[in-house]
């Protein structure tokens, strides 16, 4: 009798793996496309990003080390040469008055929606 119960237990078990397996796949998959949505926007942005400068350079007068400069002058902001912008500051929600990221539009605790300052705001 004990070895039936044994029994069903790891059968329950089995199945439970199973199915774990089984939703791990599913989310893998759904991941992959993420990732590779992801990767197309990336590809755009910097194809436009260089569109842009080159336009900007060809108008302007300007080279890459007026670039160089600007970008880390901007990365510079947060006192470190980290190749990244500053960090998120932080708002106040106009409904909740709770503290949410300037880069949210809408509040992550009331759902109030939230004026943005400017698209580059970090």
């Amino acid at each position: 009798m004990l070895g039936t119960f044994w029994e069903i237990f790891q059968y329950k078990k089995i199945s439970e793996a199973g199915y774990r397996a089984e939703k791990s796949e599913v989310m893998s998959h759904a991941n992959l496309e993420g990732i590779t949505h992801l990767r197309n926007q990336i590809d755009t942005l910097v194809l436009a990003n260089q569109a842009m400068w080159e336009i900007v350079s060809e108008k302007h007068g300007l080279t890459e080390h007026h670039l160089l400069t600007k970008m880390n002058e901007i990365d510079l902001r947060d006192g470190k040469l980290d190749g990244k912008l500053v960090k998120t500051h932080l708002t106040t929600c106009p409904d909740c008055n709770r503290q949410i990221s300037k880069q949210r539009a809408n509040c992550y605790w009331c759902g109030a929606k939230v004026a943005i300052s400017s698209p580059f705001a970090p």
